[in-house]
């Protein structure tokens, strides 16, 4: 199923009704990568902030998480938007060893309301900035 891009549902459960129909699938994709050295925390909201702009306009959703250490990610949606996404994330020298921890497709999606989901702590963010670490 994966190599067709396609999902198949059943439209009606009854013996003598059922219709086979597809379903698009989505691309999903979950990485992490480690921040090159001296990558200020005013450079990952703006990151995030273009990320949710390009995001809502390819219709690709996800959640980016930032330890003051590593990123993780996971971004899905349609599979042609998601794999220009992808291109541009493993072209970016703003980060480094990136390992791809899954890709795949799938009927749904896990975050389908998140265009850049980042989730942030105050007292983290200021940490960070202060010590480099939390």
């Amino acid at each position: 199923m994966a190599a067709t891009g396609l999902a198949l549902d059943y439209a009606s459960r009854s013996p003598a009704a059922r219709i086979l129909t597809q379903k698009p699938l989505i691309r999903r994709i979950g990485y992490v990568s480690r921040p090159v050295h001296g990558l200020a925390l005013a450079e990952i909201a703006r990151i995030v902030s273009v990320c949710r702009s390009r995001n809502t306009a390819a219709n690709v959703c996800g959640v980016l998480l930032f330890t003051g250490l590593d990123f993780a990610q996971l971004l899905e949606g349609p599979s042609d938007a998601v794999a220009t996404v992808w291109q541009n994330i493993c072209a970016d020298n703003r980060h480094r060893d990136l390992v791809t921890l899954f890709d795949e497709h799938a009927p749904t999606m896990w975050f389908g309301d998140w265009r850049v989901g980042f989730p942030s702590d105050a007292a983290t963010a200021s940490q960070i900035a202060a010590n480099g670490s939390p």
